[in-house]
Formats: structure tokens, C-alpha cells, sequence
């Protein structure tokens, strides 16, 4: 993903090799608490993911089949995950919306001659959707209030590596500017924050949570991203923490106190913000540079300055490197793209914008495609029950947001961090006109009942 002078500094090995263990053990214990097919393999698909990441040493590696340890588990993952959903759990509103890019990331891939890299990008979309069944499946079997809390612990290996890591003295030069990420002994800040989105996504979801417990795990994930030191999760967690901590905050109260300590809570998240923005002044003083330049900076990348490559750790550049690799392309590759996961061997990095990436890849249709995925998740957000509504709307946002200088939909743990919602957003919705079943759908509802 980057160049190698920014790899993480690893755990050292007799530190890592007990607590990669002991979460093994942990992640399979816990998925005993979900006895559902679904339901185990859903705590195991995304438990095992951080802890595989975080023993990168080992499973970076290739396998005796060519692939990393990491990318067979992914594919080992979603085939079994495809064998245990039931086939009424399948949804319509999961699969329909991601099949158009699908089909145009094969287009391209076949025409463009990348199989073995079409079959990297088909896994990826596959366990996005498998994921967000699991999901839905999960919850409908078991209920929210045995799901969430479950899906969290699951969740949390990333943070405890942190923590000791940060105890330890492992931390890791971030970027191009030489600060300071605290990222447990992972690869790269980048995929470790956003496996934190993803544990702070699960506990605002979480609606049934203490919220002296959940306040106190929001400040910890909040704390862990703070210190991962990635500027684009910080600023993209921004409308999920907000919504969450005024929704969360005034229900605590009567309703006729709740305007008063809205106002309160609005005003004390302001005062946060502009805290952090204090504080991390020389990180995001170049985001104004950004923001005030707009679309000059997308220009030939020989004529960048000096100064203008290290604007935003130079995702101009990068983002010009690869628009202007597409318009060098024929108008065949225009539409389609170059073919999914091309970019590797051509460009140095990935290019830090998913819709950037797509155009290089599956061209202006995938770019279509890719917007429309989200605009159809956040547009059903609106059919989820109150006050669930506000805080799903918030989390596409804030997922939205993210995609704008990372891509969390090319990582494993992005699309983990998407299916979650994704799925979430879904059962709320096939849901609403019913409390969550615990023994599965009774005989007597019919399948075609669900939206």
C-alpha cells in the first residue's frame, strides 16, 4: 500500500505471538455467544481479520499457492460465510445495488486481460456482501441486544494492541511528515484507524448499551484514532461521534429538558472539535490549501512544485498521476477502465480516493456504480426507525467521507467497516414493523413479507 520506508514497526515477537493466541481463543470462545451458523461465523470473519493483520510478519507472506496467508484466509472466510447464509436471508437491498459494479469490474477485468488481479477484486465485493448478510442474518436470529455487544468485543483486539504497543514504545513514523502513530505493531496507520471506525461504528449502533459504557468506549475508540495519527479518519468520524453523542446524550433526560442539554452537548462536541483542531493545527493546516486551490491542483504531475507535493502528504500528486493515466488511456478504457487492481506494479501508492482509484480502474461507468452504492445506502437510511435514523445517516456520511481521501472499500477492514453498516441499515429496515426474533422467522411469516 505504501512504500516501505512507512511500514509499521511489528509487536515484538514474544508479545505478539501470546496476544495474537489468547485473541484466537477469545474470538472463538465468543462466537459461541451467537450459536447461529451465521451468527458464529459473523464474530469469526471479522474477530480473526485484526488479529491475522496484526501478525503481518507471518501472513504477509505467501502461501504454498501464491496468495498471502491473509488474502486465503479472506477467500476461506467468505466461502464458508456463502455456504452457512440461509438462502431467504439473501437480500435484494444488500446484493441489487453492488451488482452493477461488479459486473463492470468484470467487463473491464476480462477485456483488459487482469483475471488473476479480477479475481482479487470479485473476492473483495463478494465479502462485502457476505458480510452484510451475515449481518442482517445474525440480528434477525439472535436480536440487537445479543448482537452488538458481541460484534464490539469482537472488535476490539485492535485498541488492546494499541494500548500495549503504546505502553511498549511501538509507534511508527506516519507519512511524510514524521509524526508519531501509535498503531499497535500494525502495517500501516491507514487499515489500523480504519479498524477503529469500525469499532466505533459497532458502539454507536449499539442502542441498548449503558451509555456511561458506551461513553466510555466511544472515548476510547476516539482516543485510539486520535493518536493512529491518520488525518482522514479524524475528520470522517466527525458526524457519526456527533450525532451519537446528542442523540445518546439527551435521551439520558426528560423530554422537556432534552432542547436545553441538546444545546449543551452541541456546544461541548463544537468546543471538542475546535480543541483537536488546536491541537493538531500543523496537521490540517495544509487542508485549507486543499479546500482553497480545489481543482487546480489536478494537473500534469511534472509541473507540481516542491511546496505542492507535500500538500495533504501529496495526494494531489497522486490523485493527477492517476486521472492523467486514465485520460492517456483509450475511450474504450475511459468507460470501463483499466481493470480492477491494475494500479499495482503501475502506480507507486494506491491512490487515496475511492472514486479516483475507480476511474483508473473500471472507468467513468465504475464510478457511476461506486456513487450510486452509496447514495442507495444513504437514501434508505431514511426508512430506518427513529432515533436509529439519525445515526445510520451519520455513519454513510461519515463512511462516505472517508472514501474521499483513503479507500476503505479496497481494504478487508473497510468492507467490514461498510458491510456492519450496510447490514445494519437493512435488518432496521426489514425490521421496523417487528421486535427482533430470537429463534429465527416462524413458519407462518411468509418470506415475501420482507421489503
Amino acid at each position: 500500500m505504501e512504500s516501505a520506508q512507512y511500514l509499521g514497526r511489528g509487536m515484538p515477537i514474544f508479545v505478539l505471538l501470546p496476544m495474537v493466541l489468547l485473541g484466537v481463543v477469545a474470538i472463538f470462545r465468543l462466537s459461541r455467544k451467537l450459536p447461529s451458523s451465521a451468527g458464529r461465523m459473523l464474530v469469526i470473519t471479522i474477530g480473526m481479520r485484526p488479529l491475522l493483520s496484526a501478525a503481518w510478519v507471518f501472513t504477509f507472506k505467501s502461501s504454498p499457492i501464491g496468495l498471502s496467508w491473509n488474502a486465503l484466509s479472506s477467500i476461506v472466510f467468505l466461502a464458508i460465510g456463502l455456504m452457512v447464509l440461509r438462502r431467504r436471508s439473501i437480500s435484494p437491498m444488500i446484493v441489487l445495488p453492488i451488482l452493477p459494479l461488479l459486473a463492470v469490474g468484470i467487463l473491464s477485468g476480462t477485456l483488459n486481460h487482469a483475471l488473476p488481479d479480477l479475481a482479487t477484486y470479485v473476492t473483495k465485493l463478494g465479502y462485502l456482501i457476505v458480510v452484510a448478510l451475515l449481518t442482517i442474518e445474525a440480528l434477525e436470529i439472535h436480536g440487537e441486544d445479543k448482537v452488538m455487544p458481541t460484534v464490539i468485543l469482537a472488535l476490539l483486539s485492535p485498541l488492546i494492541f494499541q494500548l500495549v504497543g503504546t505502553a511498549l514504545g511501538v509507534v511508527k513514523q506516519s507519512e511524510s511528515d514524521g509524526s508519531a502513530a501509535y498503531i499497535g505493531g500494525f502495517v500501516h496507520e491507514a487499515a489500523f484507524s480504519v479498524m477503529l471506525c469500525g469499532t466505533l461504528l459497532a458502539v454507536c449502533l449499539a442502542r441498548h448499551v449503558n451509555f456511561r459504557v458506551k461513553l466510555a468506549l466511544i472515548a476510547w475508540c476516539s482516543i485510539g484514532i486520535l493518536i493512529a495519527n491518520y488525518r482522514t479518519t479524524l475528520i470522517s468520524i466527525i458526524p457519526l461521534l456527533a450525532i451519537t453523542l446528542l442523540i445518546g446524550g439527551t435521551r439520558q433526560f426528560i423530554p422537556r429538558q432534552r432542547a436545553i442539554v441538546g444545546a449543551m452537548f452541541v456546544l461541548l462536541i463544537t468546543a471538542g472539535g475546535l480543541a483537536i483542531g488546536v491541537s493538531q493545527a500543523d496537521r490540517f493546516s495544509d487542508l485549507g490549501v486543499l479546500i482553497s486551490r480545489n481543482t487546480s491542483l489536478i494537473k500534469p504531475p511534472g509541473t507540481f512544485s516542491i511546496e505542492e507535493r507535500h500538500i495533504m502528504s501529496g495526494r494531489p500528486l497522486i490523485w493527477s498521476q492517476y486521472y492523467y493515466a486514465w485520460e492517456e488511456s483509450s475511450p474504450r478504457q475511459h468507460l470501463i477502465g483499466l481493470g480492477p487492481e491494475t494500479w499495482i506494479g503501475k502506480m507507486k501508492v494506491y491512490a487515496h480516493n475511492t472514486l479516483v482509484s475507480a476511474l483508473f480502474e473500471v472507468g467513468l461507468i465504475g464510478v457511476v456504480c461506486y456513487i450510486i452504492i452509496w447514495i442507495w445506502f444513504l437514501g434508505i437510511s431514511f426508512l430506518v426507525p427513529t432515533p436509529a435514523r439519525w445515526i445510520c445517516l451519520a455513519a454513510h456520511i461519515s463512511f462516505i467521507i472517508l472514501n474521499m481521501a483513503t479507500m476503505p472499500m479496497w481494504n478487508i477492514e473497510g468492507l467490514i467497516y461498510y458491510a456492519l453498516l450496510c447490514g445494519y441499515t437493512v435488518f432496521m429496515i426489514r425490521n421496523r414493523y417487528r421486535p427482533p426474533l430470537r429463534g429465527g422467522l416462524p413458519h407462518f411469516i411468509p418470506t415475501t413479507m420482507r421489503v
